[in-house]
């Protein structure tokens, strides 16, 4: 039986290095940790950062995408224990938490996944799914 399938891809991107490394930011997480990208960010002398994800769902015929991203700073050093990992590093503009000190709702609220997810119901519905 075919189904509909919805992939994700989620990245930051660093104003201080013209938006890398976007979704290679794994690699980077790999070889120095979310405390080394932030190190990085604020020794290039801008701690900016945006947290972006893009969903595609598709039915193998339409493709239909949701965006979302949140915009604000990486931070040091590292707080809260939530999430996974940038999540102790940045904080979404307006806020004074990182990511890994907000609880799953207010994440879900200022987040770029849940933005995405949220743009995403809405192009379905849209487009009549």
């Amino acid at each position: 039986m075919r189904r509909p399938v919805v992939v994700e891809e989620t990245g930051l991107e660093l104003t201080s290095l013209d938006g890398f490394p976007g979704p290679f930011v794994r690699w980077m997480l790999e070889a120095m940790g979310a405390a080394g990208i932030a190190r990085a960010a604020i020794a290039l002398g801008d701690p900016r950062a945006r947290a972006v994800c893009l969903l595609a769902w598709t039915d193998g015929q339409s493709v239909v995408v949701g965006r979302g991203e949140t915009a604000g700073g990486l931070t040091l050093p590292p707080r809260g224990e939530r999430g996974f990992g940038w999540d102790p590093v940045f904080v979404p503009d307006g806020e004074s938490r990182t990511y890994g000190e907000l609880d799953d709702s207010d994440k879900d609220r200022l987040g770029h996944r849940g933005r995405a997810w949220r743009n995403l119901l809405v192009n379905l519905a849209a487009f009549g799914r």
